[in-house]
């Protein structure tokens, strides 16, 4: 066995006697504060760092973005990392979806599964609502099989989701997604962990790395005639992905490569 292998090895099984520990740990504790607030950053000077010229593009984008989707209020009470992000997955919303066919004449119920602290259901919200909700009444439920990982301002991943939280149709519940009599029209899995150690760095138990029964989860929860959209990290997890989807005996709409300046 190779040096690096003989390392990796090591390394995994330093996280799968750390995880076993860690992980049911915080699932005992639980642990919840009252009192996180966002406030708002001043966002005039979002792109100085990439010089004049592509700054007045840049700032063109993020201002069609801004009224196509009903931005302004969450521009006037968000951080600019968050902004920016939220920016991100809309166009990455975009690309993902561009040309799609839904069954009905709206789309009412979206599923997320393992959406960290939800630091993108703006984007995710404002998409749905203004490209396939139609005005219409929905509801979009994220699962976070690890909610109550702390972060170093002394929040936990579950305080911060409901802090990003706006609308009273937006759901996070602590816990992995199981399959049931519910069905939704959109299924969202962002950078899902296809490769244990990577399912390990994050602090997650071995015995939860189970990529193949998630997707299978995924598919049965989508309505027929539903979509699943996935976004993966790099083309290495991309034909991981791949072949999940083809052990499945699904064949994607598309696959695509998703750049965003």
């Amino acid at each position: 066995m190779a040096y690096n292998q003989i390392m990796q090895w090591l390394i995994n099984l330093y996280l799968i006697l750390r995880n076993s520990i860690d992980f049911p740990l915080r699932r005992l504790i639980r642990w919840r504060r009252k009192g996180l607030e966002i406030h708002n950053e001043f966002k005039g000077e979002m792109f100085a760092r990439f010089g004049p010229e592509k700054e007045m593009e840049l700032n063109e984008i993020e201002v069609q973005l801004r009224e196509k989707y009903w931005l302004q209020d969450f521009y006037d009470h968000s951080t600019v990392e968050n902004y920016l992000e939220n920016l991100y997955y809309l166009q990455m919303l975009e690309a993902g979806l561009e040309g799609i066919e839904f069954p009905g004449p709206i789309i009412t119920r979206v599923l997320d599964t393992g959406p960290s602290h939800w630091f993108y259901v703006q984007a995710l919200g404002r998409y749905v609502h203004t490209n396939m909700g139609k005005g219409q009444s929905m509801t979009m439920e994220a699962y976070e099989i690890d909610p109550y990982r702390i972060y170093s301002d002394y929040y936990s991943r579950f305080d911060h989701a409901k802090a990003h939280i706006r609308q009273k149709f937006h759901s996070y519940f602590p816990d992995a997604y199981k399959p049931g009599e519910k069905k939704f029209d959109l299924v969202i899995s962002f950078f899902p962990f296809v490769f244990l150690t990577d399912h390990l760095k994050w602090g997650l138990p071995i015995w939860n790395f189970k990529p193949s029964q998630m997707l299978n989860d995924q598919l049965e929860a989508l309505k027929h005639g539903g979509v699943l959209l996935i976004a993966n990290q790099g083309k290495d997890e991309q034909e991981k992905q791949l072949a999940l989807l083809d052990d499945a005996g699904i064949t994607p709409i598309r696959a695509l490569e998703f750049q965003s300046p």
